[in-house]
């Protein structure tokens, strides 16, 4: 009997020292863990908090306990909160999420926190909420943006001047034929033989040529106009004017643009974003032209569309891309180009993700084994 007694002491025994060691385990992660934890009653006032959760806030455990959480939120922010907490403990899901709190001396930080129910205790349920200082990593965030917003900024300078030079190159027939009727008016007046038929002639060659200026430049000023809202794009219309737009340089240049995209494909979009990354992949085509000449220099534009999905593909024959870069373009600041800078498909890439949910891919073409272009596909809507 007695032995039983000593072996239902040694039993009783073992389950407290089990339960002694479980809690000194449990206190012990919640000491040393780096991720700040707090728990609430519903009341909002801290029941418990660990080292890192006073270490984020600036406060010492003492002045916390016993306390509103909302002494680290933002005065506009309390019933939000609040109310938040009330029905996280009658059971809605509370998504982790991102805060600005402030610290003891009322810097403001970001924290990034998450949340569980603590039930079946007297005086609960309670909100454990375990909390990380992320406001280093929000800076480097906002910096990446902001350097994103000049990057963007800076490529859309040069496509710019992509479009400058290309409208140079426009004008300079017509400003030609301009002044050849000029003279020629004023050579028949000054011998006198200036009859109405020829002045309404050279009139009207002069107006067709200056409202074929005017159209160009409309084209101009309306492309960095910001699109508000998404339309209807005919991709053969758009890839048409760029094809207009740019084809007396490239020809220049012995280089064809050929626009093979059918009649009938038609997205929702931003045209002139569109339009922006089309331009820049053209003219990534002519720089490989400029590194690589062919005896036919053509860059092709062509579509194919399935459902909502559409890709277009911006052929070349140049050569190609070194095999093992081609997965790193679009990179900031990386280019296969001795003068790139290597902002122009980074930007691609950017609009394509932003404003048609889409991205870019790029490949070689082969004729049997023979590496003889690239081409760039922008796939959207995928």
């Amino acid at each position: 009997m007695g032995l039983m007694r000593q072996r239902g002491f040694r039993k009783r025994q073992g389950r407290s020292n089990a339960t002694l060691c479980l809690d000194r385990l449990v206190a012990a992660i919640f000491n040393t863990t780096e991720v700040g934890i707090c728990v609430t009653a519903p009341d909002y006032r801290y029941v418990r908090v660990n080292r890192a959760y006073c270490a984020i806030y600036g406060y010492s455990e003492p002045e916390l306990i016993g306390h509103p959480f909302t002494m680290v939120v933002p005065p506009e922010h309390h019933e939000a909160l609040k109310k938040l907490h009330d029905d996280f403990l009658s059971g809605t899901h509370e998504i982790a999420t991102e805060w600005t709190v402030l610290r003891k001396d009322g810097t403001p930080i970001t924290i990034y926190a998450t949340a569980a129910r603590l039930e079946g205790i007297e005086g609960g349920p309670y909100k454990i909420t375990t909390v990380s200082d992320v406001t280093d990593l929000k800076t480097a965030q906002e910096e990446q943006k902001y350097q994103e917003r000049v990057l963007i900024q800076q490529s859309k300078m040069a496509v710019m001047g992509e479009m400058i030079g290309a409208i140079a190159h426009q004008w300079k027939q017509p400003i030609s034929a301009i002044k050849s009727a000029t003279m020629d008016l004023s050579m028949r007046h000054e011998l006198g033989n200036l009859d109405a038929a020829k002045l309404l002639a050279s009139l009207n060659l002069i107006d067709t040529q200056t409202d074929h200026m005017s159209s160009t430049i409309s084209d101009f000023s309306g492309f960095f106009r910001p699109d508000r809202a998404p339309e209807r794009i005919n991709l053969h219309e758009s890839a048409e004017k760029i094809r207009v737009l740019f084809g007396a340089q490239l020809a220049q240049r012995d280089i064809a643009l050929e626009n093979k995209i059918a009649p009938t494909i038609v997205i929702e979009g931003l045209k002139n974003q569109l339009k922006q990354v089309l331009i820049n992949l053209i003219a990534n085509a002519r720089d490989a032209y400029e590194e690589n000449p062919q005896k036919t220099q053509i860059v092709t534009l062509c579509a194919e569309q399935s459902g909502e999905r559409t890709c277009i593909h911006v052929d070349d024959c140049a050569g190609g891309i070194d095999e093992t870069l081609i997965d790193r373009l679009g990179e900031p600041y990386l280019t296969t180009k001795p003068k790139g800078s290597g902002f122009g498909l980074y930007l691609c890439r950017i609009i394509l993700k932003e404003c048609f949910n889409g991205h870019l891919t790029i490949e070689n073409r082969y004729e049997g084994d023979r590496r003889i272009g690239a081409r760039f596909t922008l796939v959207l809507n995928p």
